[in-house]
């Protein structure tokens, strides 16, 4: 049952994935005050109106269309809110926001405006346990300050998913920090923002590293579909027959997702008239088990009015972009980001003895998009490298190798 004084929530970082996810709380937030049954089910009361921050002012758009409010500063969301989500490109955005609400709660303190409830800092980034270690430490000395010792917690909650699964709540959560704050955070975002959670306990740098491992899997993914899509183009197969593998054999998640993404744009029409299935890349809603919470019951028609368009691809597809290779036309995580995540990974591996060679072949390949400007791409367009290492055009209209640039059939 919520209790009975309201908290302020507060979602700082718009980007690809965080957008989606503030667009499903701020619907959650919503629908909180026009529902008992939906009031009763979160952990605590809410106010109705989500409060956004973001370096670039015009992404709050679509929450602002929803109800949500932009704060002008960092200092204003750690000023009015109690429960504050970041969701960051970084450790260097991370860092340098997390350090501006310390500090903003640090002024409190010593002004006499110290928080008087519980106050909840849940990061949703990617980053290193260095920086980890050193905002868990600084939180702590924050929290020790504390008159009448009313806590402020620390959480590292990461997610697992792409854009398109935030925007149908189908993003599986990892939920690490203290007892009582994980359990209230798992309440507000299941099953309104994710269908599932792994719940790694009050280590943070525990849940940190749960995210890695399950980085590595979706990143070796990308690798092995790359070095298998490059194998069946060389070979003759084509990239088509490879999607209609991975629909027949692999028909859910990632293999299918970046599988979709890497069918070069001259096969597309072998590949829709393949005979695999048409299971989508990630769950469209919630489990079966969980469509009849009274959150999400509600929220999905509101939420699939807000987006109708892929936040993931920029802008509908029109003729010329459907010419384009699907790590162009869709980008959902670009290949700076990934190779970021790849190499935080291979650290990780490092410091506990373990060798990763297929990850080190995938930063090989990532660092060669970068060098060559294509770091905005999709990190699928890891096949480019590995196509370019066997002599074939990387990418739609690539004249590298040009007079190798003909379909599957032809060769």
């Amino acid at each position: 049952m919520a209790s009975s004084t309201p908290h302020r929530v507060a979602w700082i970082g718009l980007g690809n994935l965080g957008l989606p996810i503030a667009q499903n709380l701020q619907t959650v937030l919503t629908q909180a005050t026009t529902s008992a049954e939906v009031a009763a089910s979160l952990p605590f009361a809410v106010e109705p109106t989500l409060t956004v921050y973001n370096r670039t002012t015009g992404k709050a758009a679509p929450i602002q269309a929803l109800g949500g409010q932009l704060a002008p500063s960092i200092a204003e969301v750690a000023e009015t809110c109690q429960i504050i989500f970041t969701c960051l490109a970084n450790d260097q955005a991370v860092g340098t926001v997390f350090r501006e609400l310390i500090s903003t709660l640090r002024a409190r303190q010593e002004a006499g405006r110290a928080p008087t409830s519980p106050v909840y800092l849940v990061d949703v980034s990617t980053v290193s346990e260095a920086l980890v270690t050193e905002l868990n430490e600084s939180i702590q000395l924050l929290t020790a300050a504390q008159p009448s010792s009313v806590p402020i917690y620390y959480l590292r909650c990461p997610v697992f998913g792409p854009p398109a699964a935030a925007q149908s709540a189908a993003l599986v959560w990892v939920l690490s920090g203290p007892d009582a704050a994980r359990a209230a955070i798992k309440g507000l975002v299941l099953p309104g923002l994710g269908r599932a959670s792994i719940d790694m306990g009050t280590n943070i740098i525990k849940g940190s590293n749960m995210k890695l491992l399950g980085n590595y899997f979706i990143t070796a993914t990308i690798e092995s579909l790359s070095e298998a899509g490059t194998l069946a183009e060389a070979a003759g197969l084509g990239t088509a027959k490879a999607l209609e593998f991975i629909e027949l054999m692999f028909p859910f998640g990632s293999y299918l997702g970046y599988c979709r993404k890497q069918v070069r744009p001259d096969e597309r029409h072998l590949a829709t008239s393949a005979g695999g299935t048409s299971a989508p890349a990630f769950p469209t809603s919630a489990p079966t088990a969980t469509t009849t919470h009274p959150v999400n019951s509600l929220r999905l028609d509101s939420v699939a009015a807000q987006t109708a368009t892929p936040v993931s691809t920029p802008g509908t597809e029109t003729t010329a972009a459907s010419s384009q290779d699907g790590f162009i036309t869709d980008v959902g995580f670009t290949v700076d980001n990934g190779l970021k995540d790849v190499n935080l990974i291979l650290d990780l591996a490092r410091r506990n003895n373990v060798q990763l060679p297929t990850l080190d072949a995938l930063r090989k390949n990532l660092t060669t998009l970068q060098a060559s400007g294509l770091n905005h791409w999709d990190w699928s367009a890891a096949i480019v490298a590995t196509r370019w290492a066997a002599q074939l055009p990387g990418y739609h209209n690539d004249t590298t190798f040009a007079s190798k640039d003909r379909p599957a059939e032809e060769r």
